[in-house]
């Protein structure tokens, strides 16, 4: 599913708070230099401070604003698992569910359980 404008504007708000509550962070072991959440209490001017219950979610929507915005992003799919909710990136279309060991394995084993009482 492609998601609704009310999924993408969430998306789109906590990557914002994200990066505002972010600092360039310098290169570390030679490597580029990258936007780091500044931690509890930081803030950049005209911004709130952040609280520690935010820093999970700020973690999470600057990596989803990340991956919606390479050549993955447009891979995504969401798990119809009963119950999962997770996403994962699948750029050959051929997975199913995030997990065969999990996802997959409940939906076989619901078909098989199924064709057996019929």
């Amino acid at each position: 599913r492609r998601g609704t404008e009310g999924d993408w504007a969430l998306v789109a708000h906590e990557a914002a708070a994200a990066r505002a509550a972010s600092v360039l962070a310098p290169p570390d072991g030679g490597g580029p230099a990258a936007w780091r959440l500044a931690g509890t209490g930081a803030r950049r001017a005209g911004t709130d401070a952040v609280s520690p219950l935010d820093l999970p979610v700020l973690d999470v929507a600057v990596a989803a604003e990340d991956l919606l915005t390479t050549s993955l992003g447009t891979c995504v799919a969401a798990c119809p698992g009963t119950g999962c909710g997770w996403v994962f990136a699948d750029p050959r279309r051929r997975r199913r569910w995030c997990s065969m060991a999990v996802c997959g394995n409940r939906a076989k084993a619901r078909a098989y359980a199924e064709r057996k009482r019929a």
